[in-house]
């Protein structure tokens, strides 16, 4: 009995083994990417590219056979906007709505018939496999849900822009006699490499200043950007060599793996998977084994990470921005012409309508009035004004990543209360993260009150 237990912990261990030391090999086998080549035909056929004044710019997914088109809102600049079909076509399409928490952009070809996809409501577990596609019907590579859905993504509180930082990409520490000499091979795609820097030189100063401690040549590092040329002295078996370096950039993420999407804080709910895809591949689908798509690319985040959002967040996205869309249609008013056409098709008066008409009398001169001042109505009284120093965020169903920004920077950080009023629904997820950012202020609280009825929300109290 032992033995057999044994045994099955072995071929266990052997098979869990074998996924993960197999899942480099996923995005390299033709056997694996052809399958889902197949799989993921109809949801190739809806993948198009977004050209904006004639250059690409995003992938989308064709949700409707007249062309409506999802696709990451952020990576669509202001401009002439195009659709690049499958089969080679480039038409026209327009900007219908957005939705900034998801960034996520619905579009609408000005024509044509399109071959359009479903997103599929449930959601793929840890460990499923998935299938990033790209507009001309290819696979851009295939990789493993990492994490549990229902999650969000990378957070990010305040508006400060990220920096990407320069590097020289060699491994240093402190050397005898002062300078600070590199442990370990250069690798060759380091900026230092094509300048002659070594293992075992030993670097004494950098940008005109000496450097004895990593912290120093840091410090430096962190006053230049990537591109910048540095002066850097290095003494190589006793001999002083002068060298000018172009450094590198390395990215914003600290464990590198860029370049990552602009707009990749903050979204709402994403499905984390860890196919490499390029940034500008982001708003094509993601497609399970089966070919259902369940999601849509919208950011790449990290080095192992990438961020799609759900299928049925996708589907309830598309919903709101057409029904915001029905409302927003103005009503039509006629056109001169068709006023023109509409007197004409009245008939004309019978001749004794005429003659009478023709023999009314001038109407008489009015009297002078003097109009005597009317005393106006009693007015119902108003209730009275909550009275409070401060600022407000009115809302309805969501506020906008900017908006909570500037909301935050109006409070006096001494002195402040935040005060959220809503229907008594759970929590959402910006009043969660107002609550984070208002917390970590001394001398700030925060309350949340929650009403159910128009005269609780009316009321001054």
């Amino acid at each position: 009995m032992s033995r057999f237990n044994s045994l099955s912990f072995a071929i266990a261990l052997s098979l869990l083994t074998g996924t993960c030391v197999g899942q480099n090999s996923l995005r390299s086998s033709s056997s694996v990417r052809n399958a889902f080549q197949s799989t993921s035909a109809a949801a190739a056929k809806a993948t198009v590219g977004i050209a904006v004044d004639g250059k690409q710019v995003a992938l989308g997914c064709v949700v409707s056979d007249d062309g409506e088109v999802v696709t990451k809102a952020s990576l669509i600049p202001s401009g002439e906007v195009r659709l690049l079909t499958s089969g080679g076509k480039s038409v026209p399409a327009k900007r219908i709505g957005t939705n900034e928490p998801f960034d996520v952009m619905l579009l609408k070809a000005a024509s044509g018939n399109f071959s359009s996809l479903k997103f599929a409501v449930d959601k793929p577990g840890i460990g499923r496999l998935v299938a990033a596609l790209r507009d001309k019907g290819t696979v851009a590579g295939v990789g493993m849900v990492i994490v549990e859905a229902n999650r969000t993504g990378l957070r990010k509180l305040g508006s400060a822009p990220e920096q990407p930082s320069a590097y020289l990409g060699i491994n240093l520490a402190m050397a005898e006699g002062g300078g600070l000499r590199v442990t370990k091979e250069v690798p060759r795609d380091a900026p230092a490499f094509p300048y002659g820097i070594r293992k075992d030189d030993v670097i004494t100063a950098i940008a005109g200043y000496k450097v004895n401690r990593v912290a120093d040549l840091l410090r430096i590092l962190k006053t230049k950007k990537p591109g910048d040329k540095v002066n850097v002295k290095v003494l190589r078996d006793g001999e002083q060599k002068r060298s000018t370096v172009r450094l590198g950039d390395r990215g914003i993420d600290k464990w590198g793996g860029g370049p990552f999407s602009k707009r990749r804080y903050n979204i709402p709910n994403v499905i984390t998977h860890d196919i490499r895809i390029r940034p500008e591949e982001c708003g094509g689908p993601l497609v399970s084994a089966t070919g259902e798509v369940v999601g849509m690319n919208i950011a790449r985040a990290l080095r192992i990470a990438t961020y799609a959002v759900p299928g049925q967040s996708i589907n309830k996205i598309i919903a709101d921005i057409r029904a915001t869309q029905v409302k927003a249609e103005p009503t039509a008013k006629p056109k001169a012409n068709n006023i023109a056409k509409a007197a004409l098709s009245i008939p004309p008066p019978t001749p004794g309508t005429m003659a009478r008409k023709q023999t009314l009398a001038a109407p008489a001169a009015k009297p002078r009035v003097v109009a005597e001042p009317i005393p106006p109505s009693p007015q119902p009284p108003k209730p009275p004004a909550a009275k409070f120093d401060g600022s407000v965020l009115s809302y309805t169903a969501s506020v906008s990543e900017p908006a909570i920004e500037r909301f935050i920077s109006l409070g006096q950080r001494n002195r402040s209360r935040i005060v959220v009023i809503d229907g008594g629904q759970p929590e959402p997820a910006y009043v969660s993260n107002l609550k984070a950012c208002w917390k970590k202020w001394n001398g700030v609280s925060f309350h949340r009150i929650s009403v159910t009825t128009l005269i609780e929300a009316n009321d001054a109290d």
